[in-house]
Order: structure tokens, then sequence, then C-alpha cells
């Protein structure tokens, strides 16, 4: 009887649920209607496991609910990751984008924007290279290299460069600068990039822009004077330059504010230039 009741029991969960076959539900109904003590567990067991059924139910539904949440915190956590990450990329394309046009995109700037001019000083025969910018926007840098002719001449190129956003630049009100005129000297009617003894003249100074070439400077072409004015400044500016190099000068507690003030000097000077004017 007691392999019965056991076998009775193990069956009634399964009848309870709906799940249990016919004979089964036959075996615990005949059961159950000769064992009392089954019987009674039968009408307990009917009683708790809905309501156990029922509280497994809800803890499904909570942990599914929670893992629904899970997932949709994590893909709002995703979404604002792709999100940080897409406006970061942004920020880094436009910045490269900018830097690209203000700095990167060298444009070669058309020949009739600009006039060009050479002159020379009286003191040591220096040659400065001026030029007076039509649009004060379109300067970013100057280019210049040598070019060798198939006769061995030499001919300086020179181009000034813009960019696609041309951001304004500080300038001479009228004229900019190269550092070629540290390098080049008037000598018996002619222009030498350093000693006559070992270099040869230049034979052309030639602007460029893409293919396209003019001649500002033919050997033999008379080169002004420059005013006292310009030579004046390029003269502080050496000054300032031979000070500023000095490791010793460098080394002083106020070489800043005397630099600063060499500085001040070279601008108000510039400011007199009437080339630049």
């Amino acid at each position: 009887m007691k392999h019965e009741c056991n076998v009775a029991r193990d069956l009634m969960p399964l009848c309870i649920d709906g799940v249990a076959s016919e004979e089964s539900k036959r075996y615990v109904e005949e059961h159950i209607a000769e064992c009392t003590k089954c019987a009674e567990s039968y009408g307990e067991m009917q009683l708790a496991l809905p309501q156990a059924n029922a509280e497994k139910e809800k803890a499904a539904m909570e942990q599914t609910a929670q893992q629904m949440r899970r997932r949709r915190q994590n893909r709002k956590r995703l979404l604002i990751a792709l999100t940080a990450l897409l406006t970061a990329l942004a920020v880094i394309a436009g910045m490269w984008g900018y830097d690209y046009a203000t700095n990167r995109s060298i444009i070669p700037v058309a020949l009739d924007a600009y006039d060009v001019y050479l002159c020379r000083t009286r003191e040591d025969g220096r040659i400065f290279v001026n030029l007076d910018m039509k649009d004060k926007t379109l300067v970013y840098g100057v280019a210049g290299w040598r070019r060798t002719t198939p006769d061995g001449e030499w001919d300086w190129m020179l181009t000034p460069n813009t960019t696609l956003i041309a951001e304004h630049r500080e300038v001479p009100t009228k004229g900019l600068w190269t550092d070629a005129y540290n390098l080049w000297y008037w000598q018996d009617g002619a222009i030498y990039e350093g000693d006559p003894a070992t270099t040869a003249p230049l034979e052309r100074f030639i602007l460029v822009c893409g293919d396209e070439e003019r001649v500002i400077y033919q050997r033999g072409d008379e080169i002004p004077f420059c005013s006292e004015e310009m030579e004046a400044y390029y003269k502080a500016l050496d000054e300032v330059n031979d000070f500023s190099n000095s490791s010793a000068n460098r080394r002083s507690f106020d070489f800043e504010e005397r630099a600063n003030t060499l500085w001040d000097q070279v601008e108000q000077i510039r400011k007199a230039v009437p080339e630049w004017q």
C-alpha cells in the first residue's frame, strides 16, 4: 500500500497541472477513493499548487521584465556611446577639415592678384622682395625655389600661396618680405646668392602660378634703392634677431622685456615704410 501511495502522490501534481495521461489520472482517482490520507494530500495539493505555480509564473515574468529592462538600458547606453563617438568623430572631422581648409590646402595665388617688386639697400646691396597683395586675406605663405636652366644658368621661382579658406595674416599693409633677402646681394649689376666669387648670378626672377609664369627681373635690369625707412626697418629687424638668437641674452632675467621693447621699435619703424602704406 505504501508503494501505491508514493506512486499516487508523485502523479498528483501532474494531474493538477493537467499534463498527466488518462491512465495516470484513473490511477490517482481510484487510489484516493480508497486511501483517505492520499485524498487529503491531493486536496491540499489542489489548493497549494496553483498558488505556487502562480508565484513561479510571477517570478518568471518579473525575471523576463528585468531582462527586458536590462536590454533597454544596454541599448540606451550603446546608443549614448555611439552618439558620443559619432559626435567626437564629427568634431574631429570638422577640426581636421577646417585645419585642411585653412592650413593644408595650398593653392597658388593667381598672378593678377598681386604685384612684386625688388629693391636694394644702399649700405650693403641686399635685395628685398616685396609683394603688394591686392587682397590681403589671400596670403598664406610664400614658396621660393631655384630652377637651373639647360644652359647652366639659374632662375629664382616665387609663388605666394593661399588656402581654401583664406584666414587673415598679419602682413604689412602693402608688402610681404621673404627670408630670401638674407642671401641675395646686388653686385656688378646682377643679383647673387651669396659670395659672387663662388656663386653664379641670378638670370631671372619669375613669378609662378600653376603653368603660368611672369618674369619680373632679367639679368641686366636695374634694381632701385629701397626707401631709407625700409632699410632702417630691416636693420632693426636684424638687431632683434641677433639679440633673440644670443644664448647669453636669452639667459638674462629681463630678456623678454628687452626683446619686446626691440619688437615695439621695429613695429613703429615698419609703420613709417612708405612702400607699405
